[in-house]
C-alpha cells in the first residue's frame, strides 16, 4: 500500500504541474502533516481555492511531513516549481517513502 500511495502522490503532483501549464495558472497540492488526505488547489486572485475534492491515501497511510512552504508543492505555468520540497508518507509499521520535487518541477520517489 505504501508503494501504491507514493505512486498516487507522484501522479497527482505531475497532474498539478500539467494543469498549471495547460491553464496558465499556478496549481499546488497541500499536504497537511498527520493527515490521511491531501488537497489540490489553484491560484485565484491573491489566494488559493480547492481544485476538486481532497484525495484520500490508501488505508493505513498518512502524511508524515511536508517541508515545503505552507505544506504545499506548487507549480508555475512554465512547469517549474514555485514551492518545492519533500513529502514523506508513512505506514503503520513506520516504513516511509519520500516524494521529492525539485525547483525544476521534477517529481521522484526516494
Amino acid at each position: 500500500d505504501l508503494r501504491i500511495a507514493a505512486r498516487q502522490v507522484v501522479m497527482d503532483l505531475r497532474a498539478a504541474r500539467m494543469r498549471a501549464v495547460a491553464e496558465n495558472v499556478i496549481h499546488r497540492v497541500v499536504f497537511p502533516s498527520g493527515a490521511v488526505s491531501y488537497q489540490p488547489q489553484r491560484k485565484s486572485g491573491s489566494g488559493y481555492v480547492n481544485d476538486g475534492t481532497a484525495v484520500s491515501l490508501p488505508r493505513g497511510i498518512l502524511i508524515s511531513d511536508c517541508n515545503a512552504t505552507d505544506h504545499g508543492i506548487s507549480f508555475k505555468p512554465r512547469g517549474n516549481a514555485a514551492t518545492f520540497g519533500t513529502v514523506v508518507i508513512r505506514n503503520g509499521n513506520g516504513d516511509e517513502r519520500r516524494i521529492i520535487v525539485d525547483i525544476a518541477g521534477q517529481v521522484r520517489v526516494q
